[in-house]
């Protein structure tokens, strides 16, 4: 999937992505608690064709 993603994938693409949410925290250096919240994907798949440059009408 990070190889299809990687080629295929740009900013502003729409994908569907399934899999689960998944969470953790740390403590940081400074002593702070952070959390974070992961997607960990099964699947993903490209939802838009990859763009290609307007032609100018005539």
């Amino acid at each position: 999937m990070a190889d299809f993603a990687t080629r295929y994938l740009t900013k502003g693409r729409l994908v569907y992505v399934a899999g689960r949410l998944s969470s953790r925290q740390w403590q940081a250096t400074d002593g702070s608690t952070r959390r974070t919240v992961e997607i960990v994907a099964n699947r993903l798949q490209a939802l838009s064709r990859k763009s290609t440059p307007a032609t100018p009408e005539a």
